[in-house]
């Protein structure tokens, strides 16, 4: 064997000793280097701070579960960024306070019920940019108003916002309500009361979801709710099919809620020009705004004979009868059966389907402090629901 040989062997072993050391560094450089975020491996990806939903749609900001962890309420519910990060879902109770982009407020000891007493409050601190919140009651059944509307035993109230919100009580899953910041305040708080003396099972869940300026979801000024689909429907808060019992009233008393005054707008969608209000067919009671509503039978409840609007009339008895003057509902520039209307209020025991042109599309309402009527000895106001009335919105006409 030549000295070149000799030589070669050995070299040629010493460098494949050299190859193998270098592949396991390599193979313990991307095993562990980038676990401890130095060295020569990359560096790990931050978790994008985005909106996210868990697989039993619930809302959530993507975070690292480390971010999670100390987030008070947050909980970690599934993956999120491709398994880089975790979705945060904060849920809270009582006496907590919250900055996260969407907080769940719920009764003590949900989804069980609760028996009731004192004030549960939790304050929203608003994020950057934000100067809204959209409170969507996924849960909120509390006792019923006395027998004049009035939220005394239980109600959801709010303090800090920009103006003076309605207290609302009884039963309101699936509605919502827009809450706005005033310049230069930074936190708005939510309360639930309860009175313990009365028996009754409360339980709630609101998801608390903040609203930047920028956002479409974005309420206009002055409406408390806000619907953005070309078909849908609007409800009173707190409207049910039944009559108030709850407080044991006499007579029957009202599920409509007292001293409301707000506007349900709706965002027109581009190529429709006008919306059209119409009433449950399926259901007589879905407008039952005024009047005396036990009194009224199947041939009559939901007709367009019960229905009243806001008409001028002769004499003061006939406008105390047909005036829409207590509780009623306001459609801009309506049109019933093609006719532009005289008045713009509509009241009593049914609804005529009405159009309006006037954009945005917005749908008003109001109610008084009592249900004596106007006067008190004529239409005194009795086991009013509410309304629930369907809206679609109608294509512009092609010329």
């Amino acid at each position: 064997m030549s000295r070149l040989h000799l030589f070669a062997v050995p070299l040629a072993l010493a460098l494949g000793l050299l190859a193998v050391a270098a592949l396991a560094g390599a193979e313990r450089q991307e095993r562990f280097f980038p676990l401890l975020g130095f060295g020569f491996g990359p560096p790990p990806r931050a978790v994008p701070n985005t909106p996210c939903f868990t697989t039993n749609n619930l809302n959530g900001t993507c975070s690292s579960r480390r971010n999670c962890a100390g987030v008070t309420g947050g909980v970690p519910a599934g993956d999120c960024a491709r398994g880089l990060g975790v979705c945060c879902v904060v849920s809270l109770s009582c006496g907590t306070t919250s900055s996260a982009n969407f907080t769940y407020f719920t009764n003590p000891g949900y989804p069980g019920t609760y028996p009731g007493g004192g004030r549960c409050t939790i304050t929203i601190n608003k994020c950057a940019g934000v100067d809204q919140l959209r409170l969507d009651f996924l849960d909120l059944t509390l006792a019923q108003p006395d027998a004049n509307g009035v939220c005394r035993s239980d109600f959801l109230s709010i303090t800090g916002a920009s103006f003076a919100y309605p207290r609302i009580c009884g039963v309101n899953a699936g509605n919502h309500m827009y809450v706005d910041f005033p310049a230069g305040t930074n936190s708005v708080v939510l309360s639930v009361d309860t009175d313990s003396t009365v028996r009754f099972a409360r339980v709630w869940n609101i998801r608390i979801t903040q609203i930047e300026a920028t956002n479409p979801s974005h309420a206009p000024p002055g409406c408390l709710q806000y619907y953005q689909d070309t078909t849908g429907s609007v409800t009173s808060f707190n409207y049910g099919t039944t009559a108030a019992t709850t407080m044991g009233a006499t007579p029957i008393g009202t599920r409509e809620i007292a001293n409301l005054d707000y506007m349900a707008c709706v965002r027109p969608a581009a190529g429709y020009c006008s919306i059209e209000w119409s009433q449950l067919a399926d259901d007589p009671y879905s407008f039952t705004v005024s009047g005396d509503t036990s009194v009224l039978d199947a041939t009559t409840l939901g007709t367009a004979f019960a229905a009243l609007s806001g008409i001028t009339a002769a004499t003061a008895t006939q406008a105390a009868m047909l005036a829409c003057d207590g509780d009623y509902v306001i459609i801009p520039s309506a049109i019933q059966n093609q006719v532009y209307t005289v008045g713009d209020r509509f009241c009593g025991n049914g609804f005529v389907t009405t159009t309006s042109v006037t954009k945005p599309f917005w749908l008003g309402v109001h109610t008084n402090n009592t249900e004596s009527g106007f006067p008190p000895t004529i239409l005194p106001d009795i086991a009013n629901r509410g309304f629930s009335l369907t809206y679609r919105q109608l294509p512009c006409p092609i010329f």
